[in-house]
């Protein structure tokens, strides 16, 4: 079985929507490729995928539609049979839908005697190709087609999706009615943005892209709508501190949360923190516990806080503030919100700081602040629900972004990351794991540390959330089961080298 992408410094960085996709593609035609060539390219570059990661499958059921794909998938039929591979072409809507192209490379499938037959079911094969739709589809799987995806997730062979496994939203990488659950799905063209974040994580496999050989001054013309962050790429743009560096010229982080009951929170953050290299952090929390809670960790300094006074002469000191960790949203939680949540020092609100900024009606915008919302905390942040966050991720971390002018991280599968005034840039790392206790303060520590030490709130957001997601997958390569947030550490530490 097939999982993940290509290592991300071998695919592109920019991700398209559903029409700039068809713009490159009549870009393309426009400048000598015709669609036929662009077609038997897409047919070969798949075929290519089933030989490489398939060497031993001989027989291939090729399930078709009627539009563009479907021609894909006859041209991979056609290249196949007359390499010698026994295939079938499952056919889902009428053969008499099937236009130009499409139409061409069936009847050159068919003239060579290849087996074809309407739908019913899948016999035992070794690989099912999905050709059933691009990235066009824009109302609910149903009928014939979702009988067809439901028919091919129940088989036991693997399935490679050509451009985007059908039934999934190019654009948002929601479900739509159904959707195929392919190992591998091969794009063409331009990379769709939804391949990458919300549903799409658990349908596409691994993801593998081919641009059939579309020049690149396309491509300059067009303006990608989004991006992807990995931390190959991010690790190159950190600065090593000077030689004589010290501890007052690393950053000072305070972090402020920890009510009763939730002074593990605020830690973990703190430790993340310092793990990161921030030279000095402070951990302000309940009364209740500040006397103690360091006591694993003596590099943190821990601070009672009570009073708006108490909170004051503490950001004095600090270059850079998390507010929100275990905060809860008790009088002594509302009250220390209150008391920093407009500071002028770069700021990161998360967890239950999101929950009281939710309920505040005096914000004032602030491109010096970060915020950390997981689906739930957004869907209050914009008074929606967590079903309208995720039916479009994209939609709704721009709609924070403008109601905030902050620099937002939309956490979840494929993190979203951005500003107002830039594109969404989408987090290829992570794991199941990270669905832990825990996970969102240790990221609040890591975005907090590099703010600390200088890093603007969207550069830090970027580096944040690639540096812990890969911690994560290092840390999960035994195995995903029982990750927990203080596993990332040891990795975090590797990963900075």
């Amino acid at each position: 079985m097939l999982s993940g992408i290509d290592h991300p410094l071998e695919i592109p960085s920019d991700l398209y929507r559903a029409e700039q996709v068809k713009a490159l593609d009549a870009a393309a035609i426009k400048l000598g490729s015709s669609g036929a060539e662009l077609m038997e390219r897409a047919g070969q570059a798949a075929f290519k995928v089933v030989r490489n990661n398939w060497p031993t499958a001989h027989k291939l059921s090729i399930v078709c539609g009627v539009g563009n794909n479907a021609g894909d998938g006859f041209v991979l039929a056609r290249l196949a049979k007359s390499a010698g591979y026994a295939v079938e072409v499952l056919q889902v809507g009428s053969f008499d839908k099937l236009k130009a192209e499409a139409l061409e490379n069936a009847k050159a499938y068919r003239g060579l005697g290849g087996e074809y037959r309407p739908f019913e079911n899948i016999s035992k094969t070794d690989l099912i190709i999905d050709a059933l739709f691009g990235t066009g589809l824009e109302r609910p799987v149903s009928g014939e087609f979702k009988k067809a995806v439901q028919n091919i997730n129940k088989n036991q062979a693997d399935c490679l999706s050509l451009d985007i496994p059908s039934g999934l939203n190019s654009d948002t990488g929601k479900v739509i009615g159904a959707c195929v659950k392919a190992c591998c799905t091969i794009s063409f063209v331009g990379l769709k943005q939804g391949l990458f974040t919300a549903g799409a994580r658990d349908y596409c496999g691994k993801i593998i892209f081919n641009n059939l050989q579309i020049h690149n001054s396309i491509y300059r013309k067009l303006a990608a709508n989004a991006r992807l962050l990995n931390w190959f790429s991010q690790k190159n743009k950190l600065k090593k501190p000077k030689l004589t560096a010290h501890k007052g010229q690393r950053g000072h982080l305070l972090i402020i949360g920890g009510a009763p009951g939730y002074s593990g929170a605020g830690l973990l953050a703190a430790k993340a923190a310092l793990r990161c290299g921030a030279g000095l952090v402070s951990l302000a929390t309940h009364p209740e516990h500040a006397s103690f809670i360091n006591i694993n960790q003596p590099e943190i300094m821990a601070h009672s806080i009570e009073s708006k006074e108490d909170i004051d002469k503490l950001l004095k000191k600090a270059d850079s503030v998390v507010l929100g960790p275990g905060l809860g949203t008790s009088n002594w939680g509302h009250r220390i919100f209150n008391a920093c949540f407009n500071t002028k020092k770069p700021l990161l609100i998360d967890a239950d700081g999101l929950n009281l900024l939710a309920k505040t009606k005096q914000y004032i915008k602030n491109n010096n602040l970060i915020l950390t919302p997981h689906p739930g905390e957004a869907a209050r942040l914009l008074e929606t629900s967590i079903e309208q966050i995720e039916k479009d991720r994209f939609q709704a971390h721009k709609s924070l972004c403008l109601k905030y002018g902050a620099t937002v991280v939309l956490k979840g599968a494929g993190s979203l990351v951005g500003s107002e005034n830039t594109k969404p840039q989408i987090c290829v790392h992570g794991n199941p794991g990270m669905a832990s206790a825990g996970m969102g303060d240790v990221l609040s520590g890591i975005i907090g540390s590099f703010m600390a030490q200088g890093l603007k709130p969207e550069a830090a957001g970027d580096m944040g959330v690639c540096l812990h997601s890969a911690a994560a997958d290092k840390a999960a390569r035994n195995g995903e089961a029982g990750l927990i947030a203080s596993d990332l550490f040891a990795e975090i530490r590797k990963l900075l080298l």
